[in-house]
């Protein structure tokens, strides 16, 4: 399976933001500069797994793979008493719930702007709500995009096999878009400029999420026809996950305009008014 790396906000936007603010001297484009360099250096790694992928396996090899990761210092030794929870899932005191593999669950990490993955687990399956918002809006979207699957298509997550997701809030500073990197979802929290957190609309999850179902299912190669096949699908998908939360028809919906100006526009981009 080829590793799919998808991005909410398209390359080609975020240069041309960063080229008119620079002719505009509207201000330093060093954080936008950094969000375009991330995201290369993001489809360059795409592009050299699906290269990859067209080698055999070397029997016997071990180790993490791209993506993979050892255990947190939360989950490593015993840090405080446990109890099992519905499902098997277990509670540690004063930490998270730690869910059994395939149930479905979604974790929710802070990477406090680091430019890392699963830096701290904050918020589990079934956790109570807790003082950080966009860790909050992070699960209660992947709940949506998971009950929309489940609910209209029967479908058992993204790999309809109960596979748990992963999301990652506060990734690196003012990173200004969102992903689906094949195991994870990325939120940034946006520059404040154009953008604002990525947590703030239903859509985005619901959006790359589909590509994880896509990547499932139909292995759409990220590139080309097949690629466009791919964010369309994703596109139509996310709209109507979030217009499900909203109790929108989607007879109702004008299609044509949503798809041409999506709600996540309206939700992000940060308007200043004279």
């Amino acid at each position: 399976m080829n590793r799919h790396v998808c991005f909410y906000v398209p390359q080609h936007v975020l240069e041309n933001i960063a080229r008119y603010r620079a002719l505009e001297e509207r201000g330093d484009v060093s954080e936008i500069r950094r969000s375009i360099q991330i995201s290369e250096a993001m489809r360059q790694s795409r592009r050299q797994s699906a290269e990859e992928s067209l080698i055999p396996s070397v029997p016997g090899a071990h180790g993490l793979q791209p993506g993979a990761r050892g255990p947190t210092s939360q989950q490593a030794g015993a840090p405080g008493p446990t109890s099992l929870q519905p499902g098997g899932s277990v509670a540690v005191a004063g930490v998270v719930t730690i869910p059994r593999p395939d149930t479905h669950a979604r974790l929710i990490y802070d990477d406090h702007n680091q430019f890392n993955f699963d830096v701290d687990d904050v918020r589990n399956e079934g956790d109570p709500a807790i003082l950080q918002e966009n860790a909050n809006l992070a699960y209660d979207s992947l709940g949506a995009a998971l009950k929309f699957y489940r609910d209209l298509l029967g479908r058992d997550s993204l790999n309809n096999l109960g596979l748990n997701l992963n999301a990652n809030v506060n990734y690196d500073v003012n990173y200004s878009t969102a992903f689906w990197d094949g195991t994870r979802m990325v939120f940034g929290n946006g520059d404040n400029v154009i953008f604002r957190d990525l947590t703030n609309d239903i859509d985005v999850a619901g959006h790359e999420l589909t590509h994880g179902v896509t990547q499932y299912t139909a292995g759409l190669l990220y590139t080309d026809q097949p690629g466009a096949m791919n964010e369309a699908t994703s596109d139509i998908f996310g709209a109507c996950i979030d217009a499900r939360v909203q109790g929108q028809d989607a007879g109702e919906l004008n299609w044509a305009r949503i798809l041409s100006r999506p709600p996540w526009l309206d939700t992000y981009l940060v308007v200043t008014r004279t």
